[in-house]
């Protein structure tokens, strides 16, 4: 177990924390526009990873669960079929959305960050946690994105273009997913799966994919979307601390992503009792995240990014409860609603958020600049949290 949760834990975490160690280098490159643009480059692509995955990484795994070679090897090729038409549509929206918000200026560069960061949405992340098997993080995931930071930040030092950022992240990316693709169906008959398969997998993942969608549109999306409505509360600061939360949200998605095999191994009281470990383990994270961000926040972004980008106190105790309520809202669905197939509840606990966090963009962004923001993506990921818990306790007190 415990290599399990090494494994996935240690080298996810790597991959995606890597992209974050190369902002510093960006930061003393890069002017308050091309900050500003990468920073709305990774909100959008990231969104439209989202997408892209389309709820595979909820209902993926599920799937792997004791399932023999064959079975892998078609779900993998139905997940490539449907999640490359999804990117290639994304780039396009991609392109029409981020030339709205920014204009002719600094576009390339915003669209190509994007476009990089939705490709992470192909890779075989949740089928390594659906076989159980971090090798596969390890050499198509998370190898290739490493070695793309490490030469990008030597790439940028010495020729102060920020295009190899996401030049080279989306290469390595494709490379990874070819290479395991190629590996998968060595020696084996490509999987014959007819579009009405394809057809069926989109539309029973659809409320999966559907609340992970409208989940990603106020959280990896936030920054996007404050940008288009609320361009005056789109401060550098802000942008700063999105970023310090989307790199301590990999420790979130790690320390799932490790207990998910372990916690859906067993049924019975056993399964009891990992679930309520597991529940207990992301209280306990996001708590610690809280203090992180509410005490270290300013000095943090300071210290990572120049005192011109760092962010305010506010701000930073705003993102520290959401980072507590993201903690909370993970477990709840990916450890406890998932496998008791209560899809439409979280569809609808994502929906309310997502309802509640747009309208306080809308309305106190425009009015209170970033701690209004930051106050906004807090209410959507607190109704969250708030609404899963308590559509489960529903559930678990009709079973008993």
């Amino acid at each position: 177990m415990l290599r399990k949760v090494a494994g996935f834990g240690l080298v996810p975490f790597l991959a995606l924390a890597a992209p974050f160690f190369l902002l510093p280098i960006i930061a003393l490159r890069a002017d308050a526009g091309e900050w500003t643009a990468i920073a709305l480059g990774q909100s959008a692509g990231a969104f439209a990873g989202t997408v892209v995955t389309y709820g595979w990484n909820l209902s993926g795994p599920v799937q792997l669960s004791g399932s023999n070679g064959e079975r892998q090897r078609a779900l993998w090729w139905e997940f490539l079929a449907s999640s490359f038409l999804l990117w290639i549509g994304c780039a396009v929206l991609q392109a029409a959305a981020l030339l709205l918000v920014l204009g002719g200026q600094d576009f390339v560069l915003g669209y190509a960050v994007a476009l990089s960061l939705s490709a992470v949405g192909l890779t075989p992340a949740w089928f390594a946690v659906g076989v159980g098997r971090p090798s596969i993080l390890l050499f198509w995931s998370a190898a290739p994105r490493l070695v793309s930071i490490v030469l990008a930040a030597f790439a940028i030092l010495a020729t102060h273009q920020l295009m190899w950022y996401p030049a080279l992240l989306l290469g390595a990316t494709l490379l990874g997913v070819l290479g395991f693709s190629v590996k998968t169906f060595r020696g084996h008959t490509r999987p014959a799966v007819p579009r009405g398969d394809v057809r069926a997998r989109f539309a029973a993942n659809g409320s999966v994919a559907a609340s992970t969608i409208v989940s990603s549109s106020y959280s990896a999306g936030f920054l996007f979307f404050v940008g288009l409505a609320a361009p005056g509360a789109l401060s550098v600061g802000l942008a700063s601390c999105d970023r310090l939360f989307r790199f301590a949200n990999q420790a979130v998605s790690t320390l799932s992503n490790a207990l998910q095999a372990w916690v859906l191994e067993h049924d019975g009281p056993r399964g009891v009792r990992r679930r309520r470990s597991s529940v207990v383990a992301h209280i306990a994270l996001g708590i610690t995240g809280f203090l992180g961000f509410a005490l270290l926040g300013p000095s943090v972004t300071s210290l990572l990014f120049g005192e011109d980008f760092a962010s305010t106190y506010v701000v930073s105790i705003f993102f520290g409860l959401a980072f507590l309520a993201v903690s909370v809202s993970s477990v709840v669905i990916k450890h406890l609603m998932v496998p008791a197939r209560l899809t439409r509840q979280i569809l609808l606990a994502t929906l309310v958020g997502a309802i509640a966090g747009i309208a306080m963009i809308l309305s106190v962004a425009r009015t209170s600049e970033d701690a209004g923001a930051a106050f906004s993506y807090l209410v959507a990921e607190g109704m969250v949290a708030l609404v899963l818990s308590i559509a489960y306790a529903r559930h678990v007190r009709r079973m008993a």
